[in-house]
């Protein structure tokens, strides 16, 4: 209900969509659920207000009493005998039970005594009576009508006992004056004809009645207020109760913007985490290249010792006479896989279902892809049955027997299955298959998919555990299939160059010295790789021999510290008693290379994480372990990533192992590794850009992928100052000449470093500079790898922006709720308000309401709307459509006559406005009135 002329009331219609969710959320069933706790407190400060009213009015009565001692010459002993036991009791009761039913009690039991001493005192004066009227009515602030009661028993039984004992008067105490004795009499007469006792009765059952109508008014009284104590608790509440749902609103809002700000973050750290993998790679490929030149010197020092190895290898061929069939199929799946790594992943599958089929003899086969994002098992090729023949192509996590692989990551073998479910037919016979096998592809305990065959019999140990070992061959090709493409590139161009060197050996010579001249220029970056990497070096009993600076700077030991102890001087105690931990070495002196994580400790006791590859160097009693580590204590948390990118460099180890048992002249070993490295330099030259520069900044090469960053043809660099690379000021700063200083002192410097393409543009890369030098420890050039970093970094800004972007949306949203709030409460104070629920009963009026139409909350809360209109038009039809267009969700607005408080009538203009619940229902009526103003 608002004023027509009033710019308040559009405005607010036209916001009721904002805020009639938060009114929606109370009434008078909301307001009824307030705890006890705060009714419990709000009687509590009553009683204790009532305490201190009632200690003074016992005070002041105590010296009244001293006055009428006074006075009228009574006994100062009793008095004050009395007078006194009674106000010490109180005292006691108000200390140690302050909000009890009993202080109440006695309170007005003290007061009854007093009276009954002025009355004594006063030599039975009725007058003195009245001051009983007095200490009932102050017993008021209680607002416990309960405890007037005992009181006024008490009161009652005096006057009862004292006209009773009028007629025995030789029985009345001594101390109460002789005139009272006669004035009691004067009430009761010996008269036998008893005219004046039937007086006296009529004169009792007035008191009585007096008394009684006294008591049920003041209690009333007292009644009354403490509803009203109780109501205010309740629109206490209620305004708290809201106050909290804006709170919680704008908290909400808040959350929503720290999750938004918060997934800004981590996509800005996954941006991060993608240019620290690609770093990693690098230092991968160099490590890489390190132990390539490592085993070109290892196979020159035991070119002596191959006889001994080929008559102990003959030695074992007799106990590997039952795996021979084991590995020759598994480097026969292996080639398939290798083979086929370029078709589809549903061509893979087929292919490899078919040949387990034929080497099994199984019937039935199904091959299934594990999916990440959606936990489930895909069918994406089989033999004798395709994804759509089959009755379920796809199983979640933990649904049959397929989705239990997901959780347990265990073979599952069936045999002796029912005839029903175990028949592959054709169109000449039918058979019956006797067991099926469920083999999970497992790539680092991780699910990378499941195999399933039908078997017309049971499998033996060899070929289950062919199938085991099989699946994790499967598993590493899907989980690497791009890592064994550029694997098998290199195979085949390594054999043929090797076809080459055999028909012209002549050539060998020459090739060599060309193979030295590039490994010193290797060698040289191999140094700045162990500036970058944790080295050390181990007897094959695990015992320390060397170890790099930076290995001893991350575990804070110094070398003589290390040298000759075990290895397990800074790993975890536990570990090196677990079973894992011997497993490790019998692997490496069985398979000569070993990759493992390790939670070390440093010399200060202090926990770090390194990723670690094992490569056993050497035969016979020149045989080391050589470890190359990576400090991951903060990569930890992207595990999963760095063991797919060391999966590659184990790969390439596997390769070099077969490569020196197969190998058996020097020359073709040497024309491998030569021809490997030239590949991989070839590899870097097409993912990542590189440049050479002499010991002055001069470019001398660059690669493809650099002119492509940098816009420029090769001719136009070739021959140019570095300095054109970047702007011109940062190329005349000490900070440009401090860089070049550093790399003619033959530092290592990596980072991100900003660069000027050909239109002007700003590049940004993110790579190292790599000092290579000759034998004589002299500066040859300086190496540049780097990658693109341009948009990520370009990307970085525009969310930076976006933050600060969200902050003042956030703070204009709390100005605008700020706003809003101000402004209801400006309405509440200018516009009286009523608020209904759907039936028309009463839940809210604010104070402009209750002016205009002269009521009170007690007298409107609960009761039905037409107490405020008319009698004659509430039983009007006129009436009824008003109630059925507002549960329309119409609003209604026009002139109304209510009626007040003192039941006359006010012409008042009214807007009714029904709002909705969440269930898009009529939750309460919100009503704004306003007087009419007359034209």
């Amino acid at each position: 209900m608002f004023n027509r002329s009033s710019d308040i009331t559009s405005d607010f219609i036209e916001k009721l969509n904002v805020t009639k969710t938060l009114y929606s959320k109370f009434d008078s069933a909301a307001e009824k659920s307030v705890s006890e706790v705060l009714i419990r407190e709000a009687l509590e400060d009553v009683y204790k207000r009532g305490n201190s009213i009632l200690t003074g009015f016992l005070i002041l009565h105590f010296f009244l009493g001293l006055s009428f001692v006074y006075f009228f010459e009574a006994s100062w002993g009793i008095y004050l005998s009395i007078g006194t036991s009674i106000l010490v009791l109180f005292f006691l009761c108000e200390y140690y039970y302050p909000y009890k039913f009993l202080t109440r009690v006695f309170a007005g039991v003290s007061l009854l005594i007093f009276v009954l001493l002025y009355i004594i005192i006063l030599r039975g004066y009725p007058e003195a009576r009245f001051f009983f009227f007095t200490s009932f009515t102050i017993l008021i602030v209680y607002q416990d009508w309960k405890a007037l009661w005992p009181s006024a028993l008490l009161f009652l039984i005096q006057i009862v006992f004292f006209a009773l004992a009028a007629s025995y008067p030789k029985f009345l105490p001594d101390y109460i004056p002789h005139e009272y004795k006669d004035a009691i009499l004067n009430m009761v007469t010996d008269d036998s004809q008893g005219i004046l006792l039937a007086h006296f009765k009529t004169k009792l059952m007035l008191y009585v009645g007096i008394i009684c109508l006294q008591v049920t008014l003041t209690g009333l009284w007292a009644h009354f207020l403490r509803r009203q104590t109780i109501s205010e608790v309740l629109d206490k509440q209620s305004l708290l109760t809201k106050q909290i749902e804006i709170e919680q609103a704008n908290t909400q809002l808040e959350d929503n913007v720290r999750k938004k700000t918060r997934e800004l973050q981590e996509a800005l750290e996954s941006t991060q985490a993608n240019e620290e993998e690609l770093r990693q790679n690098m230092e991968e490929l160099h490590a890489t290249q390190e132990e390539m030149e490592n085993q070109r010197k290892i196979l020159l020092e035991n070119q002596k010792l191959m006889k001994a190895v080929e008559i102990e290898l003959r030695e074992r061929q007799s106990k590997m006479e039952r795996s021979q069939w084991l590995e020759s199929n598994l480097s026969r799946f292996d080639d398939v896989m290798r083979l086929n790594y370029d078709k589809n992943l549903e061509d893979f599958s087929d292919i490899i279902m078919l040949h387990l089929a034929e080497l099994m003899g199984a019937t039935q086969g199904a091959f299934y892809v594990y999916d990440e994002e959606n936990d489930s098992l895909n069918m994406t090729g089989g033999y004798a049955c395709t994804p759509q023949s089959v009755k379920k192509a796809q199983f979640r996590s933990g649904e049959g027997v397929l989705g239990q692989i997901i959780k347990t990551k265990k073979r599952i073998e069936l045999n002796d299955l029912p005839d029903e479910s175990a028949y592959i037919e054709s169109a000449l016979t039918k058979v019956k298959n006797k067991s099926v096998i469920i083999e999970p592809l497992l790539y680092n305990e991780d699910v990378q998919g499941v195999i399933e065959i039908a078997l017309l019999s049971s499998l033996d140990d060899i070929q289950l555990e062919f199938l085991k070992r099989l699946a994790k061959n499967i598993a590493s090709m899907l989980q690497s299939i791009r890592g064994i493409l550029r694997t098998q590139k290199l195979l085949v161009q390594s054999q043929d160059i090797a076809s080459k060197f055999q028909s012209n050996a002549r050539e060998l010579e020459k090739t060599k010295l060309e193979v030295e001249k590039k490994a010193f220029e290797f060698q040289s970056q191999f140094k700045a790789i162990d500036r970058s990497m944790l080295v050390i070096e181990c007897s094959v009993e695990g015992d320390i021999l060397r170890a790099n600076e930076n290995f001893l700077k991350l575990s804070k030991y110094n070398l003589d510290e290390l040298e000759g102890k075990h290895q397990s001087i800074f790993l975890d105690e536990n570990y090196v008693k677990s079973t894992a931990f011997n497993q490790l070495w019998d692997q490496i002196q069985k398979n000569d290379f070993a990759h493992t994580e390790h939670q070390c400790l440093n010399k200060l006791g202090n926990f770090f994480w390194i990723q670690a590859n094992y490569y056993s160097l050497g035969l016979g009693k020149n045989k080391k372990v050589m470890i190359l580590a990576y400090d991951i204590t903060l990569q930890k948390e992207q595990d999963r990533k760095i063991r797919d990118s060391l999966k590659m460099l184990q790969e390439k180890e596997l390769i070099l192992r077969k490569n020196l048992e197969i190998t058996k002249e020097l020359r073709e070993e040497v024309s491998k590794k030569a021809n490997e490295l030239q590949e991989q330099m070839n590899a870097i030259n097409v993912s990542t850009a590189m440049a050479e520069y002499d010991g002055s900044g001069i470019i001398q090469l660059v690669n493809d992928k650099f002119s492509e960053i940098l816009g420029y043809h090769k001719e136009e660099l070739l021959g140019q100052s570095h300095k054109i690379l970047v702007k011109n000021k940062f190329a005349q700063s000490k900070s440009y000449q401090k860089l070049w200083d550093k790399l003619r002192s033959k530092q290592f410097i990596d980072g991100d470093f900003e660069f000027v393409n050909k239109s002007g543009a700003v590049v940004w890369l993110q790579g190292s500079y790599y000092p290579v030098t000759d034998k004589e420890g002299n500066l040859v050039k300086v190496l540049q790898l780097a990658s693109d970093i341009s948009n990520e970094i370009y990307q970085e800004e525009k969310i930076k922006d976006y933050l600060i972007e969200l902050e003042k949306k956030q703070s204009q949203l709390q100005n605008q709720t700020d706003e809003l709030r101000a402004y209801l409460e400006a309405i509440d104070q200018a516009t009286g308000i009523i608020e209904m629920d759907p039936e028309g009963k009463i839940l809210r009026t604010n104070e402009k309401f209750l002016k205009l139409l002269n009521y009170t909350n007690r007298e409107l809360l609960g009761k039905h709307h037409r107490i405020l209109v008319p009698k004659d038009y509430a039983q009007t039809q006129a009436y009824r459509s008003f109630w059925n267009k507002l549960d329309q969700q119409k609003i209604i607005e026009g002139e109304f006559i209510g009626i007040t408080g003192n039941a006359s009538e006010i012409k008042i203009w009214s807007t009714y406005v029904p709002v909705l619940g969440t269930n898009k229902r009529v939750d309460k009526v919100i009503g704004l009135v306003a007087p009419l103003i007359q034209k």
